[in-house]
């Protein structure tokens, strides 16, 4: 097997639906585990602000 690397990811999340999102985010993660992809080390949502 390869060694591991970090992965970034980007999303959008429609306004009022990050609550939402962050519960998907955090049920994914266990699954990526089980699955092989993902290793162990927590995953690290940081929401951010762009400016329209």
């Amino acid at each position: 097997m390869a060694d591991p690397v970090t992965a970034f990811a980007h999303y959008r999340v429609r306004e009022g639906r990050v609550p939402e999102f962050l519960e998907l985010v955090a049920r994914h993660g266990p699954i990526l585990r089980r699955l092989g992809p993902a290793t162990e080390t927590p995953s690290r949502p940081e929401p951010t602000l762009t400016l329209r």
